[in-house]
């Protein structure tokens, strides 16, 4: 590439590649709107993330709506963009599977100076979008459970064998795992730069996506399908799903919304002064979840008059007092979401909560109405 200012010669340009890999890593988490695989949501980044019983990872990408993108930052002069930075993506990748919410969490805070959950909230506010911290928590959940991150192999120039590498791995694998290479050729002359990103393999894996969408529901799962999946295998939870269910009925300001992904699941929901908070989740058949009545306690938690820490203590002594194992000894600081095994649910257990739940709803509806 030649270059010249009005009047002057054609001339080579200061520089056309990075200085090392931290400016390409720099400039990457400077702009990560540039990153592929986000789906255009805003993303929040943090850069050498430690991941457990692996090392740290260049930069890891959050989206507002909870997809994971883990990236590795190679300049084509070092001898590893050939094959070593494969491992070291997919080494990124298994080190973060299985993690929980609140280990990712402690990882990425460490990195971000904030929690995730502020940190993703600041992406959104940034760029004006609405941010569901509910269905964000769920789908990060649900990333870290199943292994299903997008992994981008960031260069300032690809090689022939990795586009190629990239190209069968995504031919190769199914929708849950989806590879890119980035080419990000630079050139900077003076306070000139110019940028040229291309994407590699992204193709190959919206084609994985396209072909898997039938694993995915167009309209959401109804209270009704997820009571009858629940009751060919454990008949013996009729009781429970019948107060559930009458309980849901007959108090107006509680809505049900069906989850959209393979496995069924509804949520029950309070819509009140324009907010939208859950009060607990139902999720069966999730790959690791089994059948359980999901009670989302931070949530509960973030409605007047239960911002209030005497309030929010009073509330998790009651929870407390339900005598359900799950609900034991919280505490409002932590990121709290209870997982109650319907094996592990008596119907006087749940008839005890569903009242506790009434009187949240009483006191939250007093408040926003006053």
């Amino acid at each position: 590439m030649l270059i010249r200012h009005a009047g002057e010669s054609w001339r080579s340009p200061e520089s056309e590649t990075f200085d090392d890999e931290a400016a390409l890593e720099l400039l990457l988490k400077d702009s990560p709107n540039l990153l592929p695989g986000t789906q255009g949501a805003p993303v929040a980044v943090v850069s050498q993330l430690q991941v457990p019983g692996t090392g740290p990872a260049d930069l890891v990408a959050v989206s507002t709506d909870g997809g994971i993108t883990l990236v590795e930052c190679k300049l084509r002069a070092n001898p590893e963009i050939r094959r070593h930075v494969l491992g070291q993506v997919f080494a990124y990748a298994s080190g973060l599977w299985h993690l929980s919410y609140e280990e990712f969490d402690a990882a990425y805070s460490k990195r971000a100076g904030m929690t995730l959950l502020e940190h993703v909230r600041e992406a959104a506010r940034h760029n004006s979008v609405d941010f569901d911290e509910d269905s964000f928590v769920e789908a990060i959940e649900q990333a870290l459970s199943t292994g299903h991150f997008s992994l981008v192999i960031a260069v300032d120039k690809i090689t022939d064998e990795l586009r190629k590498t990239i190209e069968f791995v995504n031919s190769h694998t199914e929708d849950s795992l989806n590879l890119l290479g980035m080419q990000l050729a630079y050139v900077k002359d003076g306070d000139v730069e110019i940028l040229v990103p291309s994407t590699y393999g992204a193709e190959a894996a919206e084609e994985k996506a396209r072909s898997a969408g039938r694993s995915r529901r167009a309209a959401g799962w109804t209270l009704d399908e997820v009571c009858a999946d629940i009751l060919r295998d454990t008949p013996d939870r009729a009781g429970l799903l019948r107060q559930l269910t009458e309980w849901a009925a007959r108090n107006p300001h509680v809505t049900v919304h069906g989850g959209g992904g393979a496995s069924p699941g509804v949520m029950f929901a309070l819509e009140s002064g324009g907010r939208k908070g859950w009060l607990n989740t139902m999720l069966t058949l999730a790959s690791d979840r089994g059948r359980v009545l999901e009670v989302r306690t931070r949530s509960l938690l973030a409605w007047p008059p239960f911002t209030e820490p005497p309030q929010q203590q009073h509330f998790l002594s009651q929870l407390n007092n339900l005598d359900i194992a799950q609900l034991q000894g919280m505490m409002p600081d932590r990121n709290l979401r209870q997982r109650v095994p319907l094996a592990d649910l008596g119907e006087a257990q749940l008839a005890s909560l569903l009242a506790l739940l009434d009187e949240w709803i009483t006191a939250v509806r007093q408040e926003l109405d006053a």
